[in-house]
This record gives C-alpha cells, structure tokens and sequence, in this order.
C-alpha cells in the first residue's frame, strides 16, 4: 500500500510539472511576434486556384461557370495564411489542436482549426500555417453586405 501512494504521489507530481509545461509554452504564445510569410492552397467552390493548369481541368470549369453565373448558394473559400512567429522569449511557444471562430462586429467572419501541434523554440522563428475557411455567399449576402464593407473600409483606415 506505501508503494502504491508513492507511486501516486511521483505521478501526480510529474503530470503537474507536465502541465505546468505545457502552460507556460502556450503563454509564451502571447509574446511571440507575428508578420505575415504568404498564402497558399487557395480553393474557390473547391477549385484549386494556386495554378492556371488546376482552374483549366475540364471538371473545374463546369465548376467555373456555374460560379461566373451567379447560380450558387454557397461559395466556400479556403486557404492557408503563413504567418512567421518569432520567439524572443527564453521558454518555447507551444500550442496544439485548436479550433477557432473569427469575428469581426459580431459577424462570423471564418473558422479554422490547427490540427499539428506548433512549437517555437527560445529565439528562433519558425512559420505557423493558419488554414482559414469562410463562405463567400453568406458573408456577401444583402443582410451582410454592408457590414462587411464597413469592416473593410476599417482595415483600409
């Protein structure tokens, strides 16, 4: 019986200094700094659009036409936004499966979520892929239009 407390008790202490860890990096998150590196894996309605000789597959440009027409209900956009994380910090950034939700004015702007675990080690910079997914039809819709143009009037200054 003392050796199974023991055992407990070792455990515990090693799950905290675990947890304490993995705290620490996800708030070092906080004070890493961010620029943006590029964009990439760009898909329209599933249409890949990263190159012309993708967009030109005779499936896609069904796909196409359909989309210049107008006879859509939802328009999904995806993408993938690579931003640099720097750490200046002297404890790694750290941080793993997350889901999130963009809004901007109460308007769901897009979600995404980060399914590989991401890690910055003390000084260095390394790119952290941020996919992004948003329907371009509901965005744009008459509710929603004139609230995405204040949005964006905003960002332009």
């Amino acid at each position: 019986m003392k050796t199974l407390t023991k055992v407990l008790a070792l455990s515990l202490i090693v799950f905290t200094m675990v947890s304490c860890e993995a705290i620490k990096s996800a708030i070092q998150l906080k004070n890493c700094e961010y620029t943006y590196h590029s964009i990439s894996g760009i898909k329209v309605a599933g249409i890949d659009c990263s190159s012309t000789s993708s967009m030109l597959q005779l499936s896609n440009i069904t796909k196409i036409a359909t989309l210049i027409a107008g006879n859509f209900k939802e328009l999904p956009l995806e993408m993938i936004i690579n931003v640099n994380v720097k750490n200046p910090g002297q404890v790694a950034a750290a941080i793993s499966n997350v889901d999130y939700s963009v809004n901007i004015d109460n308007l769901n702007v897009a979600s995404g979520d980060l399914q590989k675990s991401f890690r910055v080690e003390p000084g260095k910079t390394a790119v952290l892929p941020v996919g992004i997914k948003t329907d371009l039809a509901n965005l744009l819709n008459k509710e929603n239009r004139s609230q995405v143009i204040a949005i964006a009037k905003n960002f332009a200054g």
